[in-house]
């Protein structure tokens, strides 16, 4: 007899508050430094919670999922700026297994909504699978 691999499976629904700031580094003059420790520290953060959480030994990756990204800023982005700023988070989300891609080919669904919320800044996850 042998033994089998642990059976993952789909958690219903994971919400988890990341604080921070959020930056858009694509328009300004900084430092290439600033910008990758800006992108390093959210890979990071996002990647260390998602495993925190469990969901990174739960999910099958290549399992379509719904990521909903609700950041509450000091100033609202405009809507290409606002992407760029979030692109880490998406990035540590592959990065913690979670999702295997964030192309269009993925099957993954990603949105991005922003609210003012000046006193507590940070981003709001929520990771729904989607049923296929």
């Amino acid at each position: 007899m042998t033994a089998s691999a642990p059976q993952r499976r789909e958690p219903q629904e994971i919400r988890l508050f990341i604080p921070g700031a959020l930056r858009n580094y694509a328009n300004g003059r900084v430092h290439w430094r600033t910008e990758a420790a800006y992108r390093k520290r959210w890979r990071l953060v996002v990647g260390l919670e998602a495993r925190q959480r469990g969901w990174a030994t739960l999910a099958v990756p290549e399992a379509p999922k719904h990521v909903e990204i609700l950041a509450w800023t000091f100033n609202r982005f405009d809507d290409d700026g606002f992407r760029n700023a979030c692109k880490p988070i998406v990035d540590g989300l592959v990065d913690a297994g979670v999702l295997h891609g964030d192309g269009p080919a993925s099957g993954h669904q990603i949105t991005y909504r922003q609210a003012i919320h000046r006193e507590d800044r940070g981003v709001w996850l929520t990771i729904t699978p989607v049923a296929p």
